[in-house]
């Protein structure tokens, strides 16, 4: 067999585990912290006015920015940049529950096909209401025996959830473009799995710091990725 057939045959062969596997033969994780300057920012105390304070505790830590000891960032939304094909994913919902005055979790990542569901879990009524910008896309009047509520964005983005009854009630909720979508967790951390290989655009955004970009290559799996916020909440 001459050298020009056993390349053609070579490629024919990479050709069709290619096509075989997918894109994702060459995929990679990418994983790491997401951090902010020194000195770490306090928490901040909100003081819950007294009539509410049977069922709500008399002082809520805000979430607005929370800060690990060592400086790690929670609930930084991370994303790929651009169109992605996605895995068929089965219909479910990922629930956003009301618990001593406070939505849980704070964000809340939605894959492509689930839904939102709403819970009260608190002896109360709440006023949910979802924003984009400062359109409302809905409401929902819930009272202590109201039924868990199911809603849906029709497009990727990041919604803001408040209670029209307690002023510091509030969370995000992210609609994903594709699967390659991250939220931090109380210690920074995160992880991104299965990317294609190759130049990416990320996305960070957190509500306080703001949005950056970040150019990103990944030709091999990442375990040690940082980035460091900085530290504006003083200025």
């Amino acid at each position: 067999m001459g050298l020009r057939s056993r390349r053609a045959i070579i490629v024919l062969v990479a050709v069709l585990i290619m096509s075989y596997y997918g894109p994702t033969l060459f995929a990679q994780d990418v994983s790491g912290r997401i951090q902010i300057e020194s000195p770490y920012p306090i928490v901040q105390i909100i003081k819950v006015k007294k009539k509410v304070q049977d069922s709500c505790d008399e002082e809520q830590i805000s979430k607005s920015l929370l800060v690990s000891s060592g400086g790690g960032v929670a609930n930084v939304v991370l994303w790929l940049e651009g169109e992605f094909e996605t895995k068929p994913f089965a219909r479910q919902s990922v629930i956003l529950d009301q618990r001593r005055c406070n939505f849980e979790p704070h964000v809340i990542l939605i894959p492509q096909g689930a839904r939102l569901k709403v819970l009260n879990s608190d002896p109360l009524a709440h006023d949910v209401r979802a924003f984009e910008s400062a359109n409302m896309l809905f409401r929902l009047d819930m009272d202590t025996k109201a039924k868990p509520e199911e809603r849906n964005f029709e497009k990727s983005g990041i919604y803001v959830i408040r209670c029209g009854l307690h002023p510091w009630m509030h969370a995000f909720a992210v609609q994903a473009a594709h699967d390659f979508y991250a939220v931090t967790d109380a210690e920074g951390t995160f992880a991104l799995k299965n990317i294609p290989a190759g130049k990416h655009m990320l996305h960070l955004w957190h509500e306080t710091l703001g949005e950056v970009e970040i150019p990103l290559e990944a030709n091999e799996s990442v375990q040690d990725f940082s980035y460091t916020f900085k530290n504006t909440t003083s200025l």
